[in-house]
């Protein structure tokens, strides 16, 4: 069965590359969307024959607005990618459409919601929350018993201490130190994280 990331280019890339060395999936095409009318995707859209398929765009709201435009079609399967090297605890729940990348560790009693992207080298504590279409960057740091809303964005390096909310479309900048909890639609940066 073939297996197509949809995307724009550069996540969808980075992941080829990746299956390249961990060898994830053997038949792999990359289709990238330019806009919904274009042949490709329509043709996508309304596939006949069945067809795995993860969404490589990085912007949450966007992944999210494609998934709900072929999210009906029963021939298409949202599949979840991890890694080999993934460590994952117990009782731990992945919805379809995440990737989980080499290198994290993710504690017990974890729910992770639909098309996620999970950088390398993350680290989630137990009983952690993690909504739909969140991006978590390389080297980011949650605390047990935190909440990620959905659509929100952690860059590289990022730390949320134990027992945060982070509500939906929020933004925490690299490096950041999160010690507080943060309303949706909220961007923040330093250490501590202040509102931009």
């Amino acid at each position: 069965m073939t297996f197509f990331f949809l995307g724009f280019g550069v996540f969808g890339k980075e992941l080829l590359n990746f299956n390249k060395q961990y060898k994830i999936e053997d038949n792999i095409k990359l289709l990238s969307i330019k806009n919904f009318k274009s042949k490709k995707f329509i043709n996508f859209k309304n596939s006949k024959t069945k067809i795995k398929y993860f969404i490589t765009i990085g912007n949450p709201n966007l992944r999210s607005l494609v998934y709900n435009k072929i999210k009906k079609n029963k021939k298409l399967i949202n599949s979840k990618i991890i890694f080999k090297n993934v460590v994952i605890g117990r009782k731990t729940k992945i919805d379809k459409g995440t990737v989980i990348m080499n290198n994290t560790i993710i504690s017990s009693n974890v729910k992770i919601g639909k098309n996620c992207h999970i950088h390398p080298n993350v680290v989630i504590g137990h009983d952690v929350e993690i909504g739909k279409n969140v991006t978590i960057s390389a080297n980011v740091f949650i605390g047990g018993n935190s909440r990620i809303g959905d659509n929100s964005v952690i860059n590289p390096n990022a730390t949320i201490i134990k027992n945060i909310i982070i509500s939906k479309n929020c933004s925490i900048g690299s490096g950041s130190v999160v010690i507080y909890n943060l309303k949706q639609n909220t961007s923040v940066f330093g250490v501590p994280a202040k509102i931009l």
